[in-house]
């Protein structure tokens, strides 16, 4: 189950961002069929050893997102670009201790590398809550 929502996560994103900088519609049955057979496809050829044999080395380690401290935030941005137009976009939300979403953003920015879109990306949070809290 796991893989197939890592790859629901990554098929959405992904096609969320051909969406974005493409304009084109997305085919929801076409997404889904898609998900499923790139699931399988991946449990195919990398099924799990459940072996007392299996060491920690040959393990793979997935990252969780986990929630920040009691009274803290959690920001998360991403920033993204299209290799064949060179646009970029940029998003991240806020989250509490307890893991729910406190506020989130998008934005298109144009030509810029990725490194520049993921610092936007902290620029336009930095920026929102100077507006919001101060």
């Amino acid at each position: 189950m796991s893989t197939l929502f890592a790859v629901g996560c990554w098929k959405l994103w992904t096609t969320r961002n051909e969406d974005f900088f493409s304009g084109e519609y997305i085919n929801f049955r076409s997404l889904a069929l898609s998900i499923k057979a790139a699931a399988n496809e991946i449990r195919r050829l990398h099924p799990r050893t459940h072996s007392p044999a299996s060491t920690p080395s040959t393990l793979t380690a997935v990252p969780i997102w986990e929630p920040p401290p009691w009274q803290w935030i959690r920001l998360n941005t991403d920033g993204v670009v299209s290799i064949a137009s060179s646009d970029a976009a940029t998003g991240g939300l806020l989250r509490n201790h307890e893991g729910r979403w406190i506020s989130g953003y998008t934005a298109k920015l144009g030509f810029c590398s990725v490194l520049e879109a993921e610092y936007w990306g902290i620029f336009f949070w930095i920026k929102d809550c100077l507006a919001a809290w101060f």
